[in-house]
């Protein structure tokens, strides 16, 4: 289990294509990471962009924090954020997203006004890739 705050939206079908992509080749996952990444950029700026209005902006080390990781499986915004003293050391972007009953959350709600948007994004990116790479919609033939 990851120790970072960060939100899921599972896309049906994302996995075997994925797979796909990464049976063709360096190149291929090069170009379905870079063509994931703004989805994910899409999110974390508008959890950026959410966590300031909350004013969860003391030093700036949360805001900055709040990142995109993306690969040939996944793409992820996530809150990588820690407070360490001589004896702890914790994730506390998690607890503004789960505490309180997420008043001060930014994660969740900036998935909730962009994940509809960066969805969209992620279909025509596999669509603009799968054209370039020649796969054919065997579902719903032309």
């Amino acid at each position: 289990m990851s120790s970072n705050s960060g939100v899921t939206v599972k896309v049906e079908g994302f996995r075997e294509l994925a797979r796909d992509f990464r049976r063709m080749g360096p190149e291929a996952r090069k170009d379905l990471r870079t063509a994931l990444k703004p989805a994910g950029e899409l999110v974390r700026d508008e959890a950026r962009r959410i966590a300031g209005e909350k004013g969860l902006r003391i030093t700036g080390t949360l805001i900055r924090r709040i990142s995109v990781a993306v690969t040939s499986r996944y793409v992820a915004v996530e809150a990588r954020a820690v407070r360490q003293n001589d004896r702890t050391r914790f994730n506390y972007p998690r607890r503004y997203e789960y505490g309180s009953g997420g008043r001060r959350a930014f994660l969740g709600p900036a998935l909730e006004h962009k994940g509809a948007q960066a969805a969209d994004m992620v279909f025509r990116a596999f669509d603009d890739l799968a054209g370039k790479y020649g796969f054919r919609n065997t579902r719903h033939p032309e």
